[in-house]
């Protein structure tokens, strides 16, 4: 269960874009660090002002 309002939003994101359990999740705040089997890593950020989800680009 979620913590937070950040948290919240960001699994539902991970849950419409990934296939369920295809990821390993971990939240601070309103960043999340993503990892898929392979070990590639990407990271999330939510912006409560547009309460949406970004993709950081490399």
């Amino acid at each position: 269960m979620a913590k937070t309002i950040a948290e919240f939003v960001i699994r539902r994101w991970i849950d419409t874009n990934f296939y369920p359990g295809s990821v390993k999740v971990l939240v601070e705040g309103n960043t999340a660090k993503i990892t898929d089997k392979n070990g590639d890593t990407a990271v999330l950020i939510y912006d409560k002002d547009t309460n949406e989800v970004y993709m950081l680009d490399d």
